[in-house]
């Protein structure tokens, strides 16, 4: 959804995203270190040596301690001190499930479900983790909110995904949280909506610095929803975010400068924003940066360089960039005329959801015409077959 017509993302629900929505594996934590023990491994991975923290776990995982086998394996998944391997990290935490550890068991779950180091197993996957969270491990319940939602190796059960997402946040899980605010704010099944919850949920989240919640907080304070409008704490909050680089963030803060909302309007601040982001292969910020580079306000004009960001924001996705890559090819601008590159792209642009705006579709549709009417029926079909084997990437 959009916020004020800027092209701001809301999140509205926390099973859309498989592969980059798994969470994290734990660090578990023992008593007061000791030397050759787990609490002391753990202590010094958290100075920072991780080959210290290696060289006493791992004879401790090999003689069976199953804390020391789930964290050796989380080193493996994560790539902590040793190449990444899932398939090690696999076989470890399949060491300490057989042990009972509930935390592997979360991580394992994951691993399957995604086939990484490991056939994929959703079923065996899903059930991995329903035990870790009937354990009590709350990143293990955030988990299984999303194998729920999109019914991944289990029967998909919205309530049953909402109730294991509340009792992750309930825990602390930031990301939790963040879903729980999305899903407040969107009034999903067995949620009321209520801007207030959703307000304090991410509250939560970003006060544990968790940066997508932080970015979607500054939303809440701009648009006064669960708080008063504060345009200058939305802006702060887009600061605390896009200094762990959340692209959406970035754009943000390049949207507030470049309309003077909460800070003081700056043309050169906003365009290096919409850099970092369109960096970040964000389209909306990539089309930011083709119109300032097709017209010439707020960067040099150089229509071969806004060629190449519509081309960006165009293979992520985005409507009006596509349309614009059609209509650039169709005339030569910034690129060689290309007829069937052309058609190909004005083909996808007018055919997605959301639409473009009126005005651009029908430009868009009056040059595809024209394009027809000189191109060849060859032509013609293989434009058509590339529009159709068009996938965003």
């Amino acid at each position: 959804m959009q916020a004020l017509g800027l092209g701001w993302r809301r999140w509205v629900c926390g099973w859309t995203a498989v592969g980059a929505a798994w969470l994290s594996p734990v660090v578990v934590q023992a008593a007061e270190p000791v030397q050759n023990t787990v609490a002391a491994g753990l202590a010094a991975e958290q100075r920072g040596d991780l080959p210290g923290a290696i060289a006493i776990l791992r004879p401790l995982a090999e003689a069976g301690d199953k804390a020391a086998e789930y964290n050796l394996g989380r080193y493996y998944n994560q790539g902590l001190g040793v190449p990444a391997d899932a398939a090690t990290a696999a076989m470890w935490y399949r060491k300490a499930v057989d042990q009972g550890d509930a935390y592997a068991k979360g991580d394992l779950g994951v691993l399957y479900l995604q086939g990484r180091g490991v056939p994929r197993d959703a079923a065996k996957g899903a059930a991995l983790l329903e035990a870790a969270a009937d354990a009590g491990v709350g990143v293990a319940q955030a988990n299984l909110c999303i194998v729920y939602g999109q019914g991944l190796g289990i029967a998909k059960d919205i309530p049953k995904a909402i109730a294991s997402c509340r009792k992750a946040a309930v825990q602390g899980v930031a990301a939790a949280q963040f879903m729980m605010g999305g899903l407040s704010m969107a009034s999903a099944p067995g949620v009321v909506k209520d801007n207030r919850a959703a307000f304090a949920w991410y509250f939560a989240a970003a006060a544990r610095g968790y940066a997508p919640a932080q970015n979607q907080l500054g939303l809440c304070f701009l648009n006064g929803w669960g708080v008063a409008a504060d345009p200058a704490a939305a802006v702060g909050w887009w600061r605390e975010s896009a200094a762990q680089n959340e692209a959406h963030a970035q754009f943000n803060l390049g949207e507030a400068y470049a309309k003077g909302l909460g800070v003081g309007a700056d043309l050169a601040q906003s365009m290096a924003w919409f850099q970092k982001a369109a960096d970040q292969n964000l389209p909306g910020a990539q089309v930011r940066l083709a119109a300032a580079y097709e017209t010439g306000v707020g960067e040099k004009k150089d229509l071969a360089q806004a060629f190449d960001w519509w081309r960006r924001a165009a293979e992520h996705g985005d409507a009006i960039a596509q349309i614009k890559l059609g209509l650039d090819y169709a005339a030569g601008t910034g690129v060689a005329r290309d007829s069937v590159s052309g058609l190909t792209w004005l083909e996808i642009g007018i055919g997605r959801q959301p639409p473009a705006p009126p005005t651009i579709l029908g430009i868009a549709t009056a040059t595809r015409a024209t394009l027809i009417a000189h191109m060849s029926p060859a032509e013609i079909d293989k434009a058509e077959a590339a529009a159709k084997a068009w996938k965003p990437r």
